[in-house]
């Protein structure tokens, strides 16, 4: 069976399938729609991840209905595997496959179940990240007024002490400076957001 047929059919039938109840209470739950192919084997594993990704969707989901709080996607991975890595907390799969003549029908749920003692534990834990990511924000955000402020000051001294003669040299290469530090700064912050 061609592997884009078997993409779009499991697409479709993920916008179609009727969705198991999610987010209750502790309890969360993805569901990877009817992903249909040839082979068993990949079939389930197709249906397993799409099952992942939707609970960490809910997780994400869950979350900002708790704390008013969105995660970036990779920082709601890392979540999850911390959650996951708790004592008490459950995660299991479940598969439903069937043979058709077209081929192997999977339709896969992934629970998760959070119990209460370490549901407040992991709340504080998001919002402790929150907040430390606020304040390197606020850092950068100094630094850079400091960095533009500071290259400038370079800028009118150095042209001072050349007596002009190395004007453009020396604009060019504060300004340069002064912009990779920016972007240097603002890049680091924003890949380990979290």
């Amino acid at each position: 069976m061609n592997p884009l047929l078997v993409s779009v059919i499991c697409v479709l039938s993920l916008l179609s399938a009727n969705r198991e109840p999610q987010g209750e209470g502790n309890r969360l739950v993805g569901y990877s729609g009817r992903c249909v192919g040839d082979d068993e084997v990949a079939v389930r594993q197709e249906a397993e991840q799409k099952a992942e990704v939707a609970l960490v969707r809910e997780l994400a989901r869950f979350l900002e209905e708790r704390t008013g709080r969105k995660l970036p996607p990779r920082s709601l991975w890392r979540e999850y595997y911390w959650l996951r890595g708790r004592p008490g907390v459950t995660s299991r799969p479940e598969l439903k496959v069937q043979t058709k003549d077209y081929g192997t029908l999977v339709e896969a749920w992934y629970e998760l179940r959070i119990p209460p003692e370490i549901l407040p534990i992991w709340l504080d834990r998001v919002e402790n990240l929150n907040r430390q990511w606020m304040s390197w924000r606020l850092i950068t955000a100094g630094g850079t007024i400091g960095g533009w402020l500071l290259a400038i000051g370079a800028m009118v001294i150095l042209d001072r002490w050349t007596l002009g003669y190395r004007r453009v040299p020396i604009v060019v290469t504060c300004l340069g400076l002064a912009v990779f530090g920016t972007a240097a700064a603002w890049w680091w912050l924003l890949e380990n957001r979290y």
